[in-house]
C-alpha cells in the first residue's frame, strides 16, 4: 500500500471524529431543554467517537505493518520488525536501569544485528499514578526507547551509567564512583561493585560519547549486565503511531537512522577499549 491510502482513511476517521464531538457538543447543550434528544445525540455522538477511535488505533497498526514494517527491514536487512511486540516489564525492571512504575507499555520492536552483535530495542511508555485522596493524576515519567546489545565480554558484576542524583535507591548495594572527568559525575551518576573493572571499563572516549549522546537526546541512561549493554534513550515520542490531526511524520526513518549510527558508533567505542 502507498502512502496515499493511509493519509485517505487518516483524513476520513478525522473527518468522522470531529463529527462525532459536534454530536456530543450539541448533545450536552440540548439535554437542558430536551433531555430525551440531547440524550440521544450525546450518545450517539460518545459511541461515534469511541468506535472511530478504535479504527484509527487499527489504522495506525496497519500502517506499521505494511509501509514502516518494510521501509525499516529494507534499510536494513538484518532487522526485523515487530509493531505488536515489545519488552516484557520483568525484562525491563529487572535491569534497574529505569525505575518500576505503575503503568507500564512496550511495543514496535526490532531485533536483528548491528556491527554483527544481536540487539532488541522497543518503544516504552511508563507512568506513574499519584493521587492525593481528592484526585489522580497520571504522569508520563518515561518515553522513548528501550535497547538491549549482546557483547563477547561477559563482566562479573553490572556497572550502571544513571541520571544524576535520581537512582540511589535503587542501587543500595552498588558503590557510587566518582570519575576524574567533573564535568560528567555533573551529569551522571556511576555504580558499580567492583571499582577496578569499573574503571577499565568507563574510558575517557566513551564517557565522551555518552556525554554527545546525552546533549541529543532529552536523557540517556545505561547498564552493563553480564554480556548485555542496555540502553534508555528518552525522547518523548511515541516513534512510528499514526497522530490524530497531526499530519504522517516520516522523519521517524532519519531519527532511526541517527540511532542507530549513534549505538554503532557507541558499540565501537566501547569495543575497541574492552
Amino acid at each position: 500500500m502507498n502512502n496515499d491510502h493511509f493519509e485517505h482513511k487518516k483524513k476520513y476517521y478525522e473527518g468522522f471524529i470531529v463529527f462525532g464531538y459536534v454530536l456530543l457538543a450539541i448533545g450536552f447543550i440540548l439535554f437542558i431543554a430536551n433531555p430525551l434528544i440531547g440524550g440521544v445525540l450525546f450518545l450517539g455522538g460518545g459511541i461515534m467517537t469511541m468506535i472511530v477511535s478504535n479504527q484509527f488505533k487499527k489504522l495506525s497498526i496497519e500502517y506499521k505493518l505494511e509501509y514502516v514494517k518494510k521501509t525499516i527491514e529494507n534499510m536494513y536487512p538484518t532487522t526485523q520488525f515487530h509493531p505488536q511486540k515489545g519488552f516484557l516489564p520483568e525484562e525491563v525492571y529487572s535491569t534497574l536501569v529505569l525505575k518500576k512504575e505503575d503503568r507500564f507499555a512496550s511495543e514496535d520492536l526490532m531485533e536483528g544485528t548491528l556491527l554483527n552483535r544481536r540487539f532488541r530495542c522497543a518503544d516504552l511508555h511508563l507512568q506513574d499514578v499519584r493521587s492525593n485522596g481528592k484526585s489522580t493524576t497520571v504522569v508520563t515519567v518515561f518515553r522513548g526507547r528501550f535497547y538491549e546489545i549482546e557483547f563477547d565480554k561477559t563482566l562479573p558484576t553490572p556497572v550502571y551509567i544513571v541520571n544524576n542524583q535520581m537512582a540511589f535507591h535503587r542501587f543500595t548495594a552498588f558503590e557510587k564512583m566518582e570519575m576524574e572527568w567533573v564535568q560528567f559525575n555533573k551529569v551522571f551518576d556511576l555504580f558499580g561493585k567492583d571499582a577496578v573493572m569499573t574503571f577499565k571499563l568507563i574510558k575517557p572516549r566513551f564517557m565522551e560519547k555518552v556525554m554527545e549522546l546525552k546533549n541529543q537526546y532529552k536523557n540517556i541512561q545505561f547498564g552493563f549486565i553480564g554480556n548485555k549493554l542496555y540502553i534508555a534513550i528518552q525522547n518523548g515520542i511515541d516513534t512510528f503511531d499514526l497522530k490524530m490531526f497531526k499530519p504522517i511524520d516520516y522523519s521517524y526513518i532519519d531519527e532511526i537512522k541517527r540511532e542507530f549510527s549513534d549505538i554503532a558508533l557507541l558499540i565501537e567505542t566501547l569495543t575497541s577499549e574492552l
